[in-house]
């Protein structure tokens, strides 16, 4: 009777422990999913001997209006020394369509219809160099190529005159500066164009709607 006691303890235990186990192999593998959804950057993960890359900012996953992208970098200085620095930048507050045609007349009146098939869209730009230098500056370039939704650079047949101090661009930023302005360009009417923009070190696909 004892041995029949005993044997009956013995296989409850062993049952209880693989049922443990299990719950444990489970708990891990959510805990790896979690880490895997969370990693939403350039870092590469391994999950069933696949190697799961993400790509935000290329052209496959555009960076989406209102998001901050931040990035490394780099730029030379006047007697070629390389810094390296970090860049954090947003693409948000977009107009397009007539919208955007009567804001581009009332900055000045000498701005042009877009030509048939294509539209002005106006967007604004924050850049804030997080990391760079203290003596020499990043120079800011309003580098912007639009890219239409069949793969083609769409060609500027005029350029936007925005207010006074409003366009993006062309100033000094030191670490820890921030350059806020606006960006004017041509895209197809209606196209889910994005906009690439091109520091000649570093490329960043953004979402303009």
């Amino acid at each position: 009777m004892k041995k029949s006691i005993m044997l009956g303890f013995v296989l409850s235990s062993v049952i209880l422990l693989a049922a443990c186990e299990g719950k444990k192999e489970d708990t891990v593998s959510l805990s790896t999913s979690s880490i895997e959804l969370s990693t939403n950057s350039s870092t590469r993960e391994t999950a069933s001997s696949e190697k799961i890359e993400t790509a935000i900012g290329k052209r496959s996953n555009p960076v989406p209006v209102g998001t901050t992208a931040t990035f490394d970098t780099q730029y030379y200085t006047e007697d070629g020394s390389k810094i390296e620095t970090n860049v954090s930048m947003t693409v948000s507050n977009v107009i397009r369509g007539q919208e955007a045609m009567n804001y581009l007349t009332s900055a000045n009146q000498f701005n042009e219809t877009p030509p048939a098939g294509k539209e002005w869209v106006i967007f604004d730009v924050v850049m804030k160099l997080n990391k760079g230098s203290q003596d020499d500056p990043y120079y800011v370039m309003p580098n912007f190529t639009p890219v239409s939704s069949n793969g083609e650079e769409v060609s500027q047949e005029a350029y936007a005159t925005l207010n006074d101090g409003e366009e993006f661009g062309y100033k000094d930023l030191y670490e820890g500066g921030t350059q806020t302005g606006k960006v004017g360009i041509l895209v197809p009417t209606g196209d889910d164009t994005l906009i690439e923009f091109n520091d000649f070190n570093t490329k960043l696909f953004f979402k303009l709607q």
